[in-house]
């Protein structure tokens, strides 16, 4: 083991020996340069072919049907174990929908930034909803300073609206594009 630390630390100094060497000589970025083009080589070969596409009028195994319309950027849809729809929309609003019932306003944030793909975003419940009625929510928002930042928020859920916002993170970095914003609980 000895020998074997002797020729590692030989092999260490003798590469910053080298480097130090093709520095000082103003040949390291082109030798660098010629080990990256060794090393990285695209490939030229054309992609395969797309498969041809296939139309199918009816899928025995799906019904389509149509729940609700005229919602600006729809983003989560979630149920209540009572039976609501609770539906997301990028603008900073929750819908709601009872039993097949029409969409309403259950939620409305101002504070939500609507900026290209920013915006309230994602949607959970609580896992234990039916004994613990928290809605979570994660939304883009600006901070004092006028920064976009995303947030994750709880709100309690009183069966026609949400309120009493917590905080619980705050701060994410925010941009106009690539917010993401999923919200889910895992099984553990």
């Amino acid at each position: 083991v000895r020998y074997l630390l002797w020729a590692v630390a030989a092999a260490i100094v003798a590469t910053a020996s080298l480097v130090a060497y093709l520095h000082h000589s103003g040949e390291l970025l082109h030798w660098i340069g010629r080990a990256e083009r060794a090393l990285v080589r695209p490939t030229l070969n054309p992609a395969p072919p797309m498969p041809t596409p296939r139309v199918l009028q009816e899928v025995p195994e799906v019904r389509v049907e149509e729940v609700a319309r005229d919602l600006e950027i729809p983003w989560a849809i979630v149920f209540t174990p009572d039976g609501r729809m609770l539906v997301s929309e990028r603008m900073g609003r929750v819908k709601v929908s009872r039993a097949g019932g029409p969409l309403a306003t259950y939620l409305q944030l101002p504070q939500v930034a609507r900026v290209a793909e920013g915006g309230l975003m994602g949607l959970a419940l609580h896992p234990d909803f039916a004994t613990q009625p928290y809605l979570y929510l994660m939304y883009t928002t600006t901070d004092a300073t006028g920064r976009l930042v995303n947030r994750v928020s709880r709100f309690r859920d009183s069966g026609a609206t949400a309120g009493d916002e917590v905080v619980l993170l705050d701060g994410i970095p925010g941009a106009p594009y690539h917010d993401g914003g999923a919200v889910a609980f895992g099984p553990d």
